[in-house]
């Protein structure tokens, strides 16, 4: 028998892989019957699909240009406060679940995770709870009693809304599903119910909302008069003349259009006119907090005898001053920021800037309380409504949309005055109220129910 020989076969090449592409099936119209996104024939009725017809008019589609916009859109909705707050929220979010055991992410996330993200997020909180029968419960600012310290009920609801918004983004849904387990987990009866523990645990410690103490005019008119030297000393640097002029103004503008200090930072002069025979200035705001949807918000401000404080002198006195300067404010931002190099630049002046510049001031005049500038608006709107104006009146001067929000200022004149409920009271029970009072019907209460509810009554019949 012959020895056969045998050749080395040659070396295989394997097939290259190829990355297999899921691509989701499209329903036939007919039978519903799901099939290949791109099918002709449905595999089970037989339905002819048919194809896309050309289009009838070849229009000339520059997708370069249309992709540039489209990212500017995302760079101007990403550069927002409120989106800068939610990306970075957004980002927390993801490293938190990550760094779990097991990790996770946005889409596999549970209404226990959304929770217990918001427990982690406690540690960053200032609110000092007190427990009950601690040694400073009911007392807000004090610390060093051991008791934890937790975020506000209030930012706890407005992480919740932003995180519900990130998880709809994700393509979670708007809605949660209890019996499936899916959807949007920071809707789930869970994360709502980890908010009302919240809320009632800081009420039941005493922790009311923190709201923005009133800056009323009697501080804002110290302020102004502290500017007004500053302004009238020779020694006054040239480069600080400016900045006084303005942040007057400001001020003034502020507490009397009772206007948000970030949407008057961005108040243009193209939305200011003269009101007839020099009576004041009228304001129509068209961008801001809550004006993005084509609405504005308009109104007056009005010249006064007190000079101090007068927002139409405070403005006329900005307007001179920037003009002496060189510096032309008919076009662009009314109020203006500085840069680094002290140049004034065609930018908004910001929040954070302005508030700066008030707390300095407050200090400087030792009159400085923990104020905010928000305590201009606040005071504004308590002095609007104490003064008598209506609800309506007092919402388009202010600018408020919710009614709740006018109502509470509305309060204030519905309880504190003469005839109000706490008044009646006090002069029921004070001895020889009616005395002192004669022009009013004050009757002992006691002695009118004592008659009106006898027990001698006889009948009619």
């Amino acid at each position: 028998m012959s020895k056969i020989k045998h050749h080395p076969l040659a070396r295989i090449q394997p097939l290259p892989l190829i990355p297999r592409q899921w691509t989701p099936s499209v329903a036939c119209p007919e039978c519903h019957r799901p099939n290949d996104h791109d099918f002709r024939l449905c595999q089970m009725c037989g339905y002819e699909r048919q194809p896309f017809p050309p289009p009838r008019e070849k229009l000339d589609v520059d997708d370069d240009k249309i992709q540039a916009r489209l990212e500017e859109i995302n760079k101007l909705a990403v550069s927002s406060d409120y989106g800068k707050k939610k990306a970075a929220l957004e980002n927390e979010l993801r490293n938190f679940l990550g760094n779990r055991s097991p990790p996770k992410d946005l889409t596999t996330a549970s209404p226990k995770d959304v929770c217990s993200f918001l427990v982690w997020k406690d540690e960053g909180g200032k609110t000092i709870v007190h427990k009950t029968g601690g040694k400073n419960f009911g007392e807000k600012r004090k610390s060093g009693c051991g008791c934890p310290k937790r975020l506000a009920a209030g930012t706890v609801d407005s992480v919740i809304g932003q995180l519900r918004s990130i998880f709809t983004k994700s393509g979670r849904g708007g809605e949660w599903n209890d019996a499936i387990c899916a959807g949007n987990p920071a809707v789930a009866p869970r994360v709502a119910e980890y908010l009302r523990i919240t809320k009632a645990e800081q009420a039941n410690a005493l922790i009311q909302p923190t709201q923005a103490q009133p800056v009323f005019h009697d501080k804002l008119e110290a302020l102004c008069t502290h500017i007004a030297v500053k302004l009238r000393d020779p020694k006054t640097k040239e480069s600080k003349l400016f900045t006084l002029a303005r942040d007057q103004a400001f001020f003034k503008a502020m507490f009397f259009g009772a206007d948000r200090a970030a949407d008057l930072g961005r108040c243009k002069s193209e939305e200011l006119a003269w009101l007839p025979e020099g009576e004041g200035i009228l304001f129509n705001h068209t961008f801001g907090k809550t004006l993005r949807d084509g609405t504005a918000n308009t109104f007056p401000i009005l010249a006064n005898e007190n000079s101090a404080i007068c927002p139409v002198r405070g403005l006329q006195a900005y307007f001179t001053m920037a003009t002496a300067l060189g510096i032309n404010l008919s076009k662009g931002y009314l109020f203006r920021a500085m840069n680094k190099s002290k140049e004034v630049v065609n930018e908004p002046f910001s929040y954070d800037a302005a508030q700066s510049r008030f707390k300095e001031y407050l200090i400087k005049i030792n009159r400085y309380e923990g104020d905010t500038l928000h305590g201009l608006r606040t005071a504004s709107a308590i002095t609007i409504a104490m003064g008598g104006a209506s609800q309506s009146a007092l919402m388009a001067h202010v600018g408020w949309r919710e009614k709740a929000t006018a109502q509470r200022y509305m309060q204030l004149r519905k309880v504190c005055h003469d005839e109000s409920p706490a008044a009646i009271l006090r002069e029921q029970v004070t001895p020889g109220a009616r005395k002192d009072n004669p022009k009013k019907r004050i009757t002992d209460a006691a002695t009118v129910y004592q008659c009106k509810n006898s027990t001698d009554y006889k009948p009619v019949l």
